[in-house]
Formats: C-alpha cells, sequence, structure tokens
C-alpha cells in the first residue's frame, strides 16, 4: 500500500511540475514506470523499484515543501486542485479499488 501511495505522490508532482492533467501524465507514466521495472529486471534487480518509489515520493515531498517556503503555496495549490484532482482521478480510483477488491474478497 505504501508503495502505491509513492507512486501516487510522484505522479501528482509530475502532474503539477508538467502542468498537465492526471489523465494525461498517467499513461507515459505508466510506460515508464515498466520500462524501469523491466531494466531493473533485467539485472535482477527488481527490488530496487521500491526504493525508487520512496525516494522519488521524498523527493517530490521535499519539492513541495521547499515551493511552499519560497512563497509558491498557492501556485501549487492552484495547480494540484485544477491538474490532479480530476474526475479522471476518481475513475482511477474507483477502478484501482474494484481491482484490488477482487484479490480481497475471493
Amino acid at each position: 500500500m505504501l508503495f502505491m501511495l509513492s507512486l501516487l505522490c510522484v505522479l501528482a508532482f509530475l502532474c503539477m511540475f508538467f502542468q498537465k492533467r492526471f489523465e494525461r501524465m498517467l499513461a507515459p507514466y505508466v510506460c515508464g514506470l515498466m520500462l524501469i521495472a523491466y531494466a531493473l529486471a533485467m539485472f535482477q534487480w527488481l527490488q530496487w523499484l521500491c526504493w525508487l518509489a520512496y525516494a522519488g515520493a521524498i523527493f517530490s515531498v521535499l519539492w513541495v515543501l521547499y515551493q511552499i517556503v519560497r512563497g509558491r503555496a498557492t501556485v501549487w495549490q492552484q495547480r494540484a486542485g485544477r491538474l490532479f484532482f480530476t474526475p479522471g482521478l476518481l475513475c482511477f480510483a474507483i477502478l484501482a479499488i474494484l481491482s484490488y477488491s477482487r484479490y480481497i474478497l475471493f
């Protein structure tokens, strides 16, 4: 669960940094994750993917905190509301919950 939250945190950061909506960033993000996972699996370093995700989440949080200290908090709040919290995020969350509930319930 922490792994998925860290991946979502990195995705939120990328949405705000590149100023793209959640729906537009999700596909390239997942493709990039698959390429990274494939490259790590070739060298049998797949367990590093968790640590890369955690490091990315920590970097994302630190970057946002740095922007808040610089006084640009309102810009990042507006970007988060406009770019990340979209109907696409709601659809993604519902599909993810349904997908994981299948493994939990059955």
